[in-house]
């Protein structure tokens, strides 16, 4: 009886700092941030998100030696791609969220790209994203 109740009042003394430890690392991970800002977050590549919508833009041109083609994860985009007039960022009112650092969302006529930065490596298509 006695041993119960020493186990008894341990627990009640500790519960408190649990709660409070509990409390304090709210928010500390990323995941949980993320849904209580309630906004698209860090895209996670190759999931895509239930709230992905097409959108409706202008005409794409291609710049001079240049055509449609598919890309697939792991190409290599011209290096051309890499800069700011082909960088789309109106990800959110596709549903999107931010690319992941050292990424970027490129645009390549009906299609949006997930990009690497450093090296022009494709992470992710989104195929006819545009119309």
């Amino acid at each position: 009886m006695v041993r119960l109740l020493c186990a008894v009042a341990a627990i009640a003394t500790m519960a408190p700092a649990v709660a409070s430890a509990q409390h304090q690392n709210r928010g500390s991970n990323p995941a949980q941030h993320q849904s209580a800002r309630g906004s698209h977050g860090i895209y996670q590549i190759g999931q895509r998100p239930t709230t992905f919508r097409r959108m409706n833009v202008g005409t794409y041109r291609y710049p001079r030696g240049h055509r449609y083609r598919n890309w697939a994860v792991g190409s290599i985009l011209p290096s051309l791609f890499l800069s700011s007039s082909y960088y789309f960022n109106n990800y959110g009112a596709m549903g999107l969220g931010a690319p992941p650092p050292g990424y970027v969302w490129v645009r390549y006529g009906p299609d949006l790209l997930l990009v690497d930065r450093r090296n022009g490596r494709v992470a992710d298509v989104i195929s006819n994203a545009f119309y």
